[in-house]
């Protein structure tokens, strides 16, 4: 009986223990909650303080006399002083004769820049609660933005105290949402540094009414130098003030300035002779980078429907759509080049990825013709295709100068010359065979060349052992392993990708 009583009692208990234990376990947990709360914002306290250090001494170094500095002329891109090359189409004869072995003697391999570091924010930027702020909302290449921000701040003059005290206002907590929002998009639409630095400018074009307003080109190099661009500010004669960007690499048809040697240019159009300009960086921050190694994710505005196919693979037919937004963010993209080498530039559009748009009308058809097939067989077929489904046309006919192409716009416009079909059959043949592929420039001319798994005949090149053959998307009807006829292959230089 006595057993029993005592199991009822324990039964009678069990939840009084058990709410003690859970009252005990809640009191473990609220107070273990109240020491991570305590410890991230001693945290976010020092973050901000060092911030708030690092911007202060860029503050004072804006209250220095700003130096005079003259500006130098904007490089031209290169004319193409070689003959144009026109493409050629091979003799029905020799379109099934095999390609008998040809090193190649390549005379230079320009040197690939070494990579940037991705800009990020010196310290991490919290959203704060603040009082209702404002919020402003644009569309720029078709895609829409919003961004909170308090009442936009004004500027007593253009001196260099005027503006350290203008940037000291910038740098209060009431701007630390601004920056939140920007970065947040920034990220999920994957801009690259040139795309997040033309959102940034439509933003205070928002603000201030015009992009170059003393205001907007001050709260432009805020934002961005948060955001981990080194930027420096700049004054002219007319009493404007500028932006200075350095890159990553050299940019064409724009002014620059040199800046703790490095060219830092002016991309709004300014041409004053000299400059007043502020010396010393953020400290953190990194240069502008003007290689893409991701899709700008902007929305979608399709183009018609083109339809592009092999003459001698039927099965390799694509109805491809464009997306007519990144089309006009290409159209203004800034031309580059690496180590005072002209001909890198190429590299740069060969690298960028193809669009999800593009990928997606294109990709799949051409996966389905070469299903089955080996890495030569696969090429063979995309070469043709590349070869016979674009109408050729002179750059300068078309344009007026020289320009290449991203893949996507070789896809969009109606006529293309020798260096957007090696751009693009670079890019089909990396993405759908998975091989490598270097470009190969003549003067007057661009080809290709492919690393593939076994053995294949015809003009080569070794790069680091490796054999590249010979792949010219121009030489219409060529099989793999020919030159084009009339190319100098002891002038040939090897770019890699």
């Amino acid at each position: 009986m006595k057993r029993i009583i005592a199991i009822l009692v324990a039964v009678l208990l069990l939840p009084l223990f058990a709410i003690a234990q859970d009252s005990k376990f809640d009191a473990l947990r609220n107070k273990n909650d109240k020491k991570f709360k305590q410890q991230t914002e001693r945290v976010e306290k020092t973050f901000r303080a060092q911030r708030e250090a690092v911007n202060k001494r860029f503050e004072e170094s804006m209250r220095l006399p700003w130096e005079k500095k003259s500006v130098k002329k904007a490089t031209p891109v290169p004319k193409n002083k070689d003959k144009n090359i026109p493409p050629v189409v091979i003799k029905e004869e020799e379109k099934n004769v095999t390609p008998k072995d040809k090193p190649i003697v390549i005379d230079e391999m320009p040197v690939a820049p070494a990579p940037v570091p991705e800009p990020t924010p010196v310290y991490p930027i919290e959203e704060l609660v603040v009082p209702e702020q404002e919020v402003s909302s644009f569309t720029i290449y078709g895609t829409p933005f919003s961004v909170r921000h308090p009442a936009p701040a004004r500027l007593s003059g253009v001196e260099e105290n005027q503006v350290a005290d203008f940037w000291n206002t910038l740098c209060g907590p009431d701007y630390d949402n601004m920056l939140v929002d920007l970065l947040a998009q920034k990220k999920n639409r994957s801009l690259c540094d040139w795309a997040y630095l033309k959102v940034v400018d439509k933003f205070t074009e928002t603000l201030y009414g015009s992009a170059t307003a003393p205001e907007a080109v001050v709260l432009q190099t805020y934002i961005l130098t948060q955001s981990g661009f080194r930027l420096y500010l700049a004054r002219d004669s007319k009493k404007s003030l500028h932006k200075l960007v350095p890159t990553d690499q050299d940019i064409y048809k724009y002014p620059f300035v040199n800046i703790e040697d490095r060219r830092c240019y002016l991309f709004d159009g300014s041409d004053d002779r000299s400059y007043h300009v502020m010396g010393k960086g953020l400290e953190g921050t990194v240069p502008m980078s003007v290689v893409m190694m991701k899709e700008n994710a902007f929305e979608a505005n399709l183009s018609e429907p083109r339809t592009l196919k092999a003459r001698d693979f039927p099965a390799a037919s694509v109805s491809v759509c464009s997306n007519r937004n990144l089309i006009d963010f290409y159209n203004g993209y800034p031309e580059s080049f690496a180590n005072n080498n002209g001909i890198t530039r190429w590299r740069f559009y060969a690298n960028t990825p193809m669009s999800m748009v593009a990928r997606e009308s294109v990709y799949p058809k051409l996966r389905e013709a070469i299903a089955g097939m080996n890495d030569f067989q696969a090429t063979s077929l995309l070469l043709n295709f590349v070869q016979t489904a674009f109408v050729y046309e002179y750059d300068n006919k078309v344009w007026g100068r020289d320009r290449a192409f991203f893949a996507d716009e070789t896809l969009f416009y109606p006529y293309s010359d020798c260096e957007d079909r090696s751009i693009l059959f670079s890019r089909l043949v990396r993405d759908l065979v998975g091989r490598p592929v270097v470009l190969i420039y003549y003067p007057g001319h661009l080809a290709t060349a492919v690393n593939f798994s076994g053995e294949v005949s015809g003009d080569y090149l070794l790069i680091e052992g490796k054999k590249y053959v010979v792949c010219d998307p121009t030489y219409v009807g060529a099989p793999v392993g020919l030159t084009m006829p009339g190319m100098d292959n002891s002038g040939a230089k090897a770019i890699t990708l």
